[in-house]
């Protein structure tokens, strides 16, 4: 006899979009467990997105919670022209986007003192969140999507909102510039 599984994996969660759909449909008509499902399916997922845009842990839990309430707050807007998680994950992208350029605002001294206070934060280490800390936004985004949550350039054209030929050359020079500021 199979056992269920306690928690399902990434794969299985795109794999079963209609679940989501029925979900997003409970919560809409007032089911708060139906709402708190959707936030357990993807709150990993969207986490790891936030934390490899952002590269320190308490931003990313703070990006991530904004993502969740501002998608929970607009559920209503949800069309279902892409899946749940790709809409979701376009919410979480432009909150990091918003968060990294309200940090732009701040002293190089503060942002060094957020570099340093989370070496041991995550498995990324502090050379790689450094590399990643320097190449433009949309770069880092569409690296990460891709290559820590293996996105295909589809995915990733459609959470960015933009053409697959954004994507590859925003990928050809985000993993030219990731490597020239790692190698340093």
């Amino acid at each position: 006899m199979e056992t269920a599984k306690a928690e399902p994996q990434t794969a299985d969660v795109e794999a079963v979009p209609s679940v989501d759909s029925e979900l997003v449909n409970r919560s809409l008509a007032g089911d708060e467990a139906a709402l708190r499902c959707l936030f357990e399916r993807h709150q990993q997922y969207v986490y790891s997105l936030c934390l490899g845009m952002l590269g320190h842990r308490e931003d990313a839990e703070d990006a991530a919670q904004e993502a969740f309430v501002n998608a929970f707050s607009r559920l209503d807007r949800f069309r279902g022209k892409s899946s749940f998680r790709t809409w979701l994950h376009r919410i979480a992208v432009n909150v990091c986007i918003d968060f990294l350029r309200r940090q732009a605002k701040r002293s190089p001294i503060h942002q060094k003192m957020c570099f340093s206070s989370g070496v041991n934060d995550c498995s990324l280490g502090l050379q790689v969140r450094e590399a990643l800390m320097q190449l433009p936004p949309n770069y880092r985004a569409a690296l990460v999507l891709r290559e820590v949550n293996g996105f295909t350039y589809a995915e990733i054209a459609q959470a960015l909102n933009c053409s697959i030929d954004d994507v590859k050359n925003w990928l050809y020079r985000g993993r030219k510039m990731f490597k020239e500021h790692y190698e340093r």
